[in-house]
């Protein structure tokens, strides 16, 4: 019989914080779409297709207890913090700020749970 890991609450909230994110993203995707103009910038829109991406992976991978876990979540956090930056160039606009604050609670998790013993 396989045994199986006990998930740490660090994992959890990591894996609950990168599911928020690609969630938000996905949705910050939609409403630029919606707004059109300035907010259909190409290099936004990929931003935030790589995050989501990146965090739904990362999410797998900690359900999974990969052995690659810690490095996804190093990549996942810098992918959080750069999409985080891009999305804070818009502060006075709600859903970028939200997609911000959401990119940078899942580069914190990640990082957490990347320099975890």
């Amino acid at each position: 019989m396989a045994t199986l890991s006990v998930r740490t609450a660090e994992m959890q909230e990591c894996i609950d914080a990168c599911i928020d994110c690609r969630s938000v993203c996905r949705s910050t995707m939609d409403y630029c779409m919606r707004q059109g103009g300035a907010m259909m910038d190409a290099a936004l829109m990929r931003m935030l297709l790589d995050c989501s991406d990146m965090c739904g992976t990362c999410a797998d991978m900690i359900m999974r207890d990969s052995g690659s876990m810690k490095d996804i979540c190093r990549m996942c956090a810098d992918m959080c913090t750069r999409c985080a930056d891009m999305c804070a160039k818009m502060p006075d606009d709600q859903q970028m700020a939200a997609c911000a604050e959401a990119c940078r609670r899942a580069a914190a998790a990640c990082r957490t749970l990347a320099t975890a013993k």
